[in-house]
């Protein structure tokens, strides 16, 4: 049996819709806005990629990228989960030992960060100085000993977007002394929120 074929062009016109109004741009994503996926997405640009502003500054200060780890990823998306459902920031452990543990990983760090938006929490840790909030913060995302990365997000019934980042790092890819290298894992947790 011989069916007309149809073209290319036109299965493709009847799998994909396009709407020729430009979508407006929400002040704040939240999934309760139910954006639908063909026409009131905010542009790309709305969205910061988180990995892509750490290896920036990164580059920025000379320290190597951060390789993105779908272990630590999954542990951080758990934890701010958890600090989502409760409203608060806090570490996910009690010492720098149980995180070494968790992340299975000699030098380890961890930032937890509450705020409207991931492009306005990383200036606010990256910012220096007197208005510094957490050195911690700036600290892990700079560390060149750091070689894997992790983050998560969750927004919570306030509206806020609860964030944490894990780093990790093996000690035989550096000259440090073991006592520098605990000195130099740090956990941050700042409640502070950002406008």
């Amino acid at each position: 049996i011989d069916l007309p074929r149809q073209s290319s062009s036109s299965a493709s016109k009847s799998l994909y819709t396009t709407s020729t109004q430009k979508p407006q741009q929400p002040n704040h994503y939240h999934p309760s806005m139910g954006l639908s996926r063909t026409n009131n997405l905010p542009s790309p640009g709305y969205f910061s990629s988180n990995h892509v502003l750490v290896n920036r500054e990164r580059a920025i200060a000379g320290v190597p990228p951060l390789q993105r780890c779908i272990r630590l990823d999954t542990l951080a998306r758990q934890h701010a989960h958890d600090m989502a459902r409760q409203l608060a920031v806090h570490s996910s452990v009690n010492s720098i030992e149980e995180l070494q543990d968790k992340l299975q990983a000699a030098r380890v760090g961890e930032n937890t960060w509450r705020g409207s938006s991931i492009r306005t929490m990383h200036q606010e840790m990256m910012r220096d100085g007197p208005d510094q909030r957490s050195p911690y913060c700036r600290h892990n995302l700079l560390a060149p000993g750091f070689t894997q990365f992790g983050m998560g997000t969750a927004v919570g019934t306030d509206g806020k977007l609860y964030l944490v980042q894990l780093f990790a790092g093996d000690s035989h890819h550096d000259n440090k002394q073991p006592q520098e290298q605990t000195r130099n894992n740090s956990m941050a947790t700042t409640a502070r929120q950002t406008s």
